[in-house]
C-alpha cells in the first residue's frame, strides 16, 4: 500500500482512538499527516472511505490470528492455542485498538458498509471457528457429538465480553472466564 494512504489510515486510527469518528475530520487527518486536503482526496472519497478501510485492516488482522490454528499439528499445540493463544490475542492490543474496536460497533449502527463489513466478517470468523472446531474433534481433544453451531456462538459472544469488559476496565478475570468457557464448552473430561 502506497506510504502517504497508509498515513492517512494511521492518523484515522489515532484520531478516532483519541477523540471518536464523529469528532475527527479529513482537516484534523490533513494536520497529523502533514498534507493538504487533495493528497487526502486522492485516496478517499470521503472520512467514511478512510474509515471503511481501517475496519478492513484491522478485522484482517484478527483473522490472520484464527488461520493460525490451521499449523496446529496435535492435541498439544491445539490445546495450547485455545487456552492460550486467543486470550493472549486479546491481551496482546493496547487501549487505543479497543477504542477503535467499539467505535466500529457503535458506526455500525449507522453506517451501512461497517454493517455489512461486520455481517462478511462474522461469517469468516464463524467458518474460521467452525473449522477449529472440527480440528479439535479429529485430535480428539473435543466430544464428537458437540453442538458445534452452538458452542461457535457461545465463544463468540464470550470474545465479544470480553472486549466490552476491556474497553470499559471492568476487573474480570479474563483467563478465568475464558478457560471455564473452554471447559464446560468443548473438552471431553480429563483431556486439559
Amino acid at each position: 500500500m502506497n506510504n502517504t494512504k497508509q498515513k492517512i489510515i494511521d492518523a484515522m486510527y489515532d484520531l478516532i482512538a483519541e477523540k471518536g469518528y464523529d469528532k475527527s475530520s479529513i482537516a484534523q487527518i490533513c494536520e497529523v499527516v502533514g498534507i493538504k486536503k487533495p493528497s487526502v482526496y486522492y485516496y478517499f472519497k470521503s472520512k467514511e472511505d478512510i474509515f471503511v478501510e481501517l475496519y478492513k485492516q484491522t478485522l484482517d488482522a484478527d483473522e490472520h490470528l484464527l488461520k493460525k490454528s490451521i499449523f496446529l499439528v496435535d492435541n498439544e499445540s491445539y490445546m495450547k492455542f485455545l487456552y492460550s493463544g486467543l486470550i493472549d490475542y486479546l491481551y496482546s492490543y493496547d487501549d487505543k485498538y479497543w477504542r477503535i474496536i467499539m467505535e466500529f460497533h457503535i458506526q455500525s449502527t449507522r453506517i451501512d458498509r461497517i454493517k455489512e463489513l461486520d455481517k462478511l466478517y462474522y461469517s469468516k470468523f464463524y467458518k474460521l471457528l467452525h473449522e477449529i472446531i472440527n480440528k479439535g474433534i479429529k485430535f480428539r481433544a473435543l466430544k464428537i457429538d458437540i453442538n458445534i453451531d452452538l458452542n461457535i456462538q457461545i465463544l463468540l459472544n464470550t470474545i465479544y465480553g470480553l472486549e466490552n469488559s476491556i474497553v470499559y476496565d471492568i476487573p474480570f478475570d479474563f483467563k478465568a472466564i475464558w478457560d471455564e468457557t473452554i471447559n464446560r464448552l468443548l473438552f471431553v473430561e480429563g483431556t486439559k
